[in-house]
């Protein structure tokens, strides 16, 4: 039996939990391995039982993670009160990993103290294997509380992929920084990030009439956003001002926007410095299982975008779980969203960056109601290319590629 460890720094209810640690471990497990999760928790004060068993993976809380996130709120820490968290996490991450003497540590980002901690465990023992995961170009997007943070984020994501014997990554983008930073493309696997089938099992119609009712939008045409309400890394006012373009002349329409952020409350007055506040709905942060059941509810979903390199380095879990639940996605040409929309025909593909070209998609997918099914009938189909099962079994071929090799 082969025995991993995944060590992250980010939460399991974020993006990178949801959409691509848990349920890749979840379903190596399945396959016959012992997995184990090492992780930060976003709000470690509250955590009162550090380490589960959930559905056959060992999930690990050992520690703070970098920033506290409470209901709608991202707190940042002061930087010798960060310095000093930061140390802690650095601490607890390599005690769990010695004590679980894994065969494969698989570094979920490449953040400073999940990489340490796996170096430090890797060179304990002979013919451990050490991979990285890479999904997100982090020191172009994230909002830091101070200045070293994106500098010491940027050392990790061009030191760390040189030494370790594999990387997996979502996008064409990251994987050509990869072969830049001098990889080979033997050594790099792209694994796109993908969705868990059990979570989105076809809820009832009376859950879904009893949302609709909850959120008042019974009989409306419903695009969703789920996310980050952050404008620094989401342009949620480009969509927000793409919105009030069209609200006016489609009196029925509602936008949904599910997630908390720093942004939530500026997100809320431009809606009503817009005048769209009473066709919007503001939920805030959204517990994972409801997702499923919001996108049920709703026409399309919708990924606003900038041109920049950060939006080339994602592969949206909007994108992926709209996919899931049969719905098409509304979106900008940058990076790899025109492969996962399969060049178009699970959703309408804009000009990034552009209000009036976000506007008229939003219009067209509110208006074109057959086309609009035709790409939910796509999209469920295209989803079975990120269904987590399928994904872990090549996952597996890739650990057992280098596990061959450290022999």
């Amino acid at each position: 039996m082969i025995k991993v460890a995944f060590v992250t720094t980010a939460s399991l209810d974020s993006p990178y939990g949801i959409g691509r640690c848990y349920p890749l471990a979840k379903y190596l497990a399945r396959l016959g391995c012992q997995v184990h999760i090492v992780a930060l928790h976003h709000n470690w004060t509250s955590v009162t039982h550090p380490y589960q068993m959930q559905e056959n993976v060992h999930i690990h809380h050992v520690g703070q993670m970098h920033v506290r996130k409470v209901g709608d709120d991202t707190l940042y820490f002061p930087p010798p009160k960060l310095a000093w968290i930061a140390a802690q996490g650095l601490l607890a991450l390599t005690r769990a990993l010695l004590a679980i003497q894994p065969d494969i540590i698989h570094i979920g980002k490449p953040h400073p103290q999940n990489s340490i901690a796996a170096f430090i465990a890797a060179h304990t023992s002979s013919g451990r294997t050490l991979l990285l995961d890479y999904d997100d170009y982090e020191a172009g997007i994230n909002r830091f509380g101070h200045p070293l943070e994106r500098r010491v984020i940027q050392f990790c994501e061009d030191r760390v992929p040189r030494h370790v014997h594999g990387v997996t990554t979502h996008s064409s983008f990251l994987k050509e920084r990869l072969i830049y930073l001098g990889l080979r493309p033997d050594r790099i696997m792209r694994l796109p990030s993908g969705f868990d089938p059990e979570r989105f099992q076809r809820r009832s119609h009376e859950d879904v009439l009893a949302l609709e009712s909850r959120l008042g939008i019974r009989g409306r045409r419903v695009a969703l956003y789920v996310g980050t309400i952050s404008f620094n890394n989401h342009p949620i006012d480009l969509l927000l001002e793409a919105f009030a373009r069209v609200a006016p002349v489609q009196s029925d329409v509602v936008l949904v926007l599910a997630g908390g952020g720093a942004d939530l409350e500026r997100a809320r007055h431009l809606a009503e410095q817009l005048g769209v506040d009473s066709q919007c709905r503001f939920l805030g942060r959204v517990p994972p299982d409801r997702v499923p059941l919001l996108l049920q509810a709703a026409m399309f979903s919708v990924d606003p975008t900038r041109k920049s390199a950060t939006e080339k380095a994602r592969w949206p879990l909007k994108i992926v779980e709209s996919l899931a639940a049969g719905i098409p996605v509304v979106t900008g040409d940058i990076g790899d969203r025109r492969e996962m929309l399969d060049n178009g025909q699970a959703g309408i593909l804009t000009t990034p960056d552009d209000v009036a070209s976000l506007a008229d998609g939003l219009l067209m997918a509110y208006t074109q109601e057959s086309r609009i099914r035709t790409m939910g009938d796509a999209a469920k189909r295209l989803s079975e290319r990120y269904n987590a099962e399928l994904l872990a079994e090549q996952l597996m071929g890739f650990y057992h590629k280098f596990r061959a090799d450290n022999r």
